[in-house]
């Protein structure tokens, strides 16, 4: 049995891996922004080093649509290297075999 950490599991994204995962037979670690922020490294290394996953599947982002990037897109981009920052530095210093990485992202052409 494997020991599955989701980042972002109260979102949309992570909600619909949750459920998936729940239908085999490993442990799921639902990970949201209450328990942890994630724009903490050592908050989450702290969180990830206690729960001592076997695979991390990384849904959490900070999301909006294409308005909200126009208009505020280095918020988003900067809180986001932020939070995988913080999530693949505790899953590689804790040696986490397994990463599922999901970007999301907007593009705005202009001209």
């Amino acid at each position: 049995m494997k020991r599955i950490l989701v980042t972002g599991s109260a979102g949309m994204l992570g909600k619909a891996v949750c459920k998936s995962l729940e239908a085999l037979d490993h442990e799921i670690i639902q990970l949201t922004r209450e328990k942890v922020d994630l724009r903490d490294s050592e908050a989450t290394f702290s969180f990830f080093s206690s729960k001592k996953p076997d695979l991390v599947v990384h849904c959490a982002a900070l999301v909006g649509g294409i308005a909200a990037n126009m208009f505020s897109g280095s918020k988003y981009f900067l809180e986001n290297i932020q939070l995988d920052s913080s999530v693949l530095y505790a899953a590689r210093k804790l040696l986490v075999e397994e990463l599922i990485y999901i970007g999301s992202s907007c593009s705005i052409v202009t001209g």
